[in-house]
C-alpha cells in the first residue's frame, strides 16, 4: 500500500525540523500516523531498559541526551572469532547468547520517506514503523516479532520466534533447541504472573527470503497484573538476549562493541483496540544528516557454527540494506 503525499510530506518535514514523530502499521491495518490529535499513543522501549522508562512520542519536542551511534561496521573477523569464543562458554555453561553485529553507512542521500514506503509494502505482516525524536535518532523498521497483544477484555497474546533458516532449508537440532528455550522462558514468565498459557502448535513464520519457528502463546490477564508487569518481566525475550537472560545480558556486554539503542527493545502501540507490543527487530537507526545503521543478530549456541552465524545476519540485513541503498533523494 503506497503512501499518501500527505504521509511523504509529513515524513519528510519532521525529519527537517527534527519533529517528533511516529508512523507505524499493525499487521493487517491501515497505515497512522501520531499527531497532535492522535487517540493512539507510540511507545518506544530501549534495550534492557524497563517500562517506567519508555519514551512516549509526542509531536511537541522535548529535551534529552541523545543515544550514543555506532561509529563503524562489524567485521567478519571480529564476528566470527567473538562468536567462537563465545560457543566454547556455552559448552560449557550450556543455554545460547544472542550475538548482534551492525551494519553502518552513509545517510546522506537517503530518502527515508521512500525507504519507509517500501518497507511497509514488502512486508505487509510486519508490524512496520518510522520514528523520530531528539533522544533516539531516526528508527525504520518491519519486525515480525509480537511481545505482546493485550485486548481490553484481558485476552493476551504473544510469541515465541527463534530459529532461523532459508526458506528452502530444513529445521535441524540446533534451531529447534534455540526456540524451546524461548517457549519455556514465556510460558515460565507468564505463570509466574499468575496466568495459566496456552501453548499453540509449532510453526513458520515466513520473512523475506528467511523463515522462523513461531509458538503463539495465549493466556487470559490476571487481574492484580498490568501490562507493565508482563512487559518488564518479558522483555528482553531469549529471542534477542538469550538463555539465561542475566549470563547472556553479560555475554552480549562482552561480545558486542557497539550500542544496541533500541535494537532489541520493543515499539508499542495503545489504542481503542487494546495494547500491541513488537520487540524492535529488523530495524536501522538513522540521523537524516549524518549516517545509518543496520542491526541484526542471532541466537549462539554450543551447536553453533560462526561461518554459519554470520550468513544468517547477512540474510537478515539484506531487505533492509537493499531498501536503504536504493532509496535515494532525487536532486533537483
Amino acid at each position: 500500500m503506497p503512501f499518501s503525499p500527505e504521509i511523504r510530506q509529513f515524513i519528510g518535514r519532521a525529519l527537517t525540523d527534527k519533529i517528533p514523530f511516529a508512523v507505524y502499521r499493525c499487521p493487517g491495518s491501515a497505515i497512522c500516523v501520531v499527531t497532535d490529535d492522535s487517540a493512539a499513543a507510540f511507545v518506544v522501549n530501549a534495550w534492557k531498559a524497563l517500562s517506567a522508562e519508555n519514551i512516549v512520542i509526542r509531536p511537541t519536542a522535548t529535551q534529552a541526551d541523545p543515544m550514543p551511534m555506532p561509529g563503524r561496521s562489524t567485521t567478519r573477523e571480529y564476528y566470527i572469532a567473538s562468536v567462537a569464543g563465545l560457543i566454547d562458554r556455552l559448552k560449557e555453561r550450556g543455554g545460547k547468547t544472542v550475538v548482534s553485529k551492525v551494519i553502518v553507512g552513509d545517510a546522506e542521500n537517503v530518502d527515508w520517506s521512500l525507504a519507509a514506503e517500501r518497507l511497509f509494502d514488502e512486508f505487509p505482516q510486519a508490524f512496520c514503523h518510522i520514528y523520530y525524536t531528539p533522544q533516539t535518532g531516526g528508527w525504520l523498521g518491519a519486525t515480525p516479532e509480537l511481545l505482546l497483544d493485550v485486548a481490553h477484555d484481558g485476552t493476551l497474546s504473544t510469541m515465541a520466534l527463534a530459529g532461523t533458516m532459508p526458506v528452502e532449508g530444513e529445521w535441524d537440532h540446533k534451531n529447534r533447541d534455540e526456540h524451546r528455550m524461548v517457549v519455556r522462558f514465556i510460558v515460565d514468565c507468564l505463570r509466574s504472573l499468575g496466568a495459566e498459557p496456552d501453548v499453540a502448535d509449532t510453526c513458520e513464520l515466513r520473512y523475506g527470503a528467511i523463515k522462523h519457528l513461531c509458538t503463539p502463546i495465549s493466556a487470559r490477564v490476571p487481574q492484580s497484573v498490568s501490562i507493565s508487569d508482563i512487559l518488564d518481566m518479558l522483555s528482553p525475550t531469549p529471542a534477542v538476549a538469550g538463555y539465561p537472560r542475566e549470563a547472556s545480558i553479560a555475554e552480549i556486554a562482552g561480545c558486542e562493541l557497539h550500542p544496541r539503542g533500541c535494537y532489541a527493545g520493543y515499539v508499542a502501540v495503545s489504542d481503542d483496540s487494546g495494547t500491541h507490543a513488537f520487540v524492535n527487530l529488523r530495524c536501522a537507526r538513522f540521523e537524516p544528516d549524518g549516517q545509518y545503521c543496520i542491526y541484526a543478530g542471532g541466537g549462539i549456541t554450543a551447536d553453533s557454527d560462526p561461518a554459519v552465524e554470520w550468513k544468517e545476519t547477512e540474510a537478515k540485513a539484506s531487505s533492509l540494506i537493499n531498501i536503504i541503498k536504493t532509496s535515494t533523494k532525487v536532486l533537483g
